[in-house]
Order: C-alpha cells, then structure tokens, then sequence
C-alpha cells in the first residue's frame, strides 16, 4: 500500500473576487491564514413530563469563524495590494449596512508537494470587518505584518 503524504500548510494562495468589480487585486500574496473553521449551535430541550434525565440535542445555527489574512508590509509594487485592502475596509465601514458591492468570494487554495492545487477553501460573501496594523517597537527587528479579519457567510470546500 502506498504511503499517504500529508499536505504542507506553507504553499497556498488567496484570491479575491469582488462580487462588483471593485478595487481589489485578484491575487495578493499572503504569509498567514487562520480561522478557517466553523461550528453549529446546540439547542438543548426537554419536555417537564420526560422521564428521560437527560435533554435532547438539536441542531442550531451555523456560525462560521472569522478568517484572518495576514501579510507583511513593503515598499514595493505590492504596497498597492496593501492599499486596496484598506480601501476595502474603510469602503465597508462607511456603509451603514454590507451592500452587494463589498461583498466578496475568497478562495485559500493550498497546494501539495508538487505545486499541484490540492484544497481549496471558499469563503462565501466575505467582507472586511476588521483591520489590525503592525506594531512598531523602537527595539525590535521584527517584519511589520498587517492582518484583515474576514465576516462571510460560510466555508465551502472543495
């Protein structure tokens, strides 16, 4: 029987695609995803009269986690990747409420040993709903990484 290898977390690569065109480049390059997970509620119920000791379970709401796309600040040509992000956050903080047109898909493609695609993850109706900068500090030597949280509607995968 042949041996199963596992697939390496460090080649990937993110894409988004705005429901409306909008200013967001479609590949951006990325040095951390996190928060690809998901979960259902439970509902616990029991009737007085049961002479069960115990509830019943039944499914509730899914409620998928924020992703977090992380990257590291330059000042190259990809400080434009950098600066339509931003844009996108401030174009969906302005808003009163989330609006076809900041409405994105985001794929996290992951890729085996042969740089062949392997997984892929789709966020549904993704939108910004948090930018975090860098933190400067005079003593270190660190590289200065900027991270957009991700709001959607649910994980697909493919």
């Amino acid at each position: 029987m042949a041996r199963s290898i596992p697939i390496m977390s460090h080649n990937f690569r993110v894409t988004i695609s705005p429901a409306v065109g909008g200013p967001i480049p479609a590949d951006i390059g990325f040095s951390a995803v996190s928060g690809l997970e998901g979960s259902v509620s439970v509902i616990n119920y029991r009737e007085g009269n049961s002479l069960l000791r115990s509830s019943q379970s039944h499914r509730g709401l899914e409620n998928p986690s924020a992703v977090v796309l992380s990257r590291g600040v330059s000042d190259s040509s990809n400080e434009a990747a950098n600066v339509s992000l931003m844009e996108w956050f401030n174009t969906v903080s302005e808003l009163d409420s989330k609006t076809q047109d900041t409405l994105a898909e985001v794929s996290i493609i992951a890729f085996d040993r042969d740089g062949k695609q392997s997984i892929e993850y789709v966020l549904s109706n993704a939108w910004p709903s948090k930018i975090s900068y860098s933190n400067l500090t005079a003593s270190s030597s660190s590289i200065m990484i900027n991270s957009l949280e991700l709001s959607h509607d649910g994980i697909k995968f493919k």
